[in-house]
């Protein structure tokens, strides 16, 4: 259950990729550390790596993309929206991969379903706290990235 439900902030560094420094800069990071994420895991690389290697990518790519897609850079409220979408998405998928995960590698899948209600909680609790933490930093952190490409 441990690795079925966790909150973890391990994704505000790809959601701030994504927003500051666009989706491409953020599928680049995601790819990175999915990779990594599963050369370091306990189980290796199984089968099924590559699906999970999806929700790193996704939180690199998607709150940029749907901020962009919003159209409405300086509102809050769009960012917000575009990370409770990518959280509640990514966790939809990982669902399915636990679940595909428990057919290939034959576990029990009961717990799947039954830890979905708490999984989208936490879900939502993580994103909470990266929506407050890119909301913080948005402004500052938008001019400091502007200076950077104004050339001198």
């Amino acid at each position: 259950i441990t690795n079925v439900i966790k909150i973890t902030i391990y994704a505000l560094p790809l959601v701030m990729c994504s927003i500051f420094l666009g989706p491409g800069v953020g599928v680049l990071a995601g790819l990175v550390e999915g990779l990594i994420a599963q050369l370091t895991s306990k189980f290796g690389i199984t089968i099924t790596a590559p699906l999970w290697m999806i929700a790193p990518i996704l939180w690199g790519v998607l709150p940029g993309l749907l901020n962009k897609l919003f159209k409405k850079e300086n509102n809050y409220v769009f960012i917000i929206l575009s990370i409770i979408i990518t959280a509640l998405l990514i966790t939809g998928i990982n669902t399915l991969v636990i679940y595909l995960d428990s057919k290939i590698m034959d576990y029990p899948t009961e717990l799947t379903w039954t830890i979905m209600f708490s999984r989208i909680g936490l879900s939502l609790a993580s994103a909470a706290i990266y929506c407050v933490i890119v909301c913080l930093t948005y402004k500052p952190l938008t001019k400091f990235f502007k200076s950077k490409k104004e050339p001198k």
